[in-house]
């Protein structure tokens, strides 16, 4: 268990910030790693194939066969799979099943499309004084792209509105953002491209990433709303650990200084 904040961010990491502050101070001021679900584990396995099969494009100039990909990705998901915890509805011949066909979907309707320059390209910019860090899934000439294994495709506005996407085109100082969204329900694959202002993005990046700097600062970690559909134990792994916990803690007394009647503020505003 570590008691310090990391000395970078990430996109994921200052999302998880927005999202719930205190899903964050377990996940990177704690330590504390939540249960590895079956749908990040399939989201990263699939992403592991996707760098395969570009980065053999790069080197020969062609596509690497169905039944190429089909043993890469057999060979990954065997070896991601022994590291799940949480399956839900999911198993590991379905997840093995449905991921191929995905691919096999992108292979057919999507990667002719695609030229690509680089894949999984690190980088690591200072914002502010802040390093933030990342990866780039696909990297094209006037373009950048970011793989999502979804249950739902993301919207038109999903995607003009993505830090990750954002933060891509700025890096790369290109205009256009694609996410590729590989949907796992309806075993389809979609394309959604979107423009950015890289400079409008920059100024907003810079203003988020001062406030959650000194919030890290602070060490003062707030939870989300309990009404957010993150704030369950399906979604959060951290729950029994943080709204769980909180149910049972004992010892928080309330004081009664006055129900009914007229509200001493109101009158305090009324008498000036």
């Amino acid at each position: 268990m570590t008691d310090s904040c990391p000395d970078h961010l990430s996109v994921s990491q200052i999302s998880m910030l927005m999202r719930c502050p205190m899903q964050y101070e377990w996940r990177y001021i704690k330590g504390v790693k939540a249960p590895y679900p079956v749908a990040l584990a399939q989201g990263n396995a699939m992403h592991r194939v996707l760098q395969s099969v570009n980065s053999y494009f790069m080197l020969k100039k062609k596509w690497l066969k169905e039944a190429d990909v089909a043993d890469i990705w057999r060979t990954v998901w065997g070896e991601t799979q022994k590291e799940v915890e949480d399956w839900g509805e999911e198993s590991q011949e379905s997840v093995l099943v449905s991921g191929f066909d995905l691919l096999r979907t992108y292979l057919r309707e999507v990667a002719d499309e695609t030229v690509p320059v680089a894949c999984e390209e690190f980088f690591d910019v200072k914002i502010n004084g802040e390093s933030v860090i990342g990866y780039i899934d696909l990297v094209e000439k006037d373009s950048v792209s970011d793989y999502k294994v979804v249950g739902r495709t993301p919207s038109q506005k999903d995607v003009e509105n993505h830090m990750q996407l954002a933060l891509y085109c700025i890096v790369k100082q290109v205009k256009l953002g694609q996410i590729i969204a590989l949907n796992k329900k309806k075993q389809e694959v979609t394309v959604i491209p979107a423009k950015f202002n890289c400079k409008e993005w920059l100024g907003w990046f810079g203003d988020i990433i001062d406030r959650y700097a000194a919030m890290r600062k602070a060490g003062v970690f707030p939870p989300c709303q309990p009404d957010s559909w993150m704030c369950s134990e399906k979604f959060c792994g951290y729950y029994k650990q943080c709204r769980g916990a909180s149910r049972k803690k004992k010892g928080v007394r309330i004081q009664y200084v006055q129900i009914g009647g007229v509200d001493p503020r109101k009158a305090e505003v009324e008498d000036e």
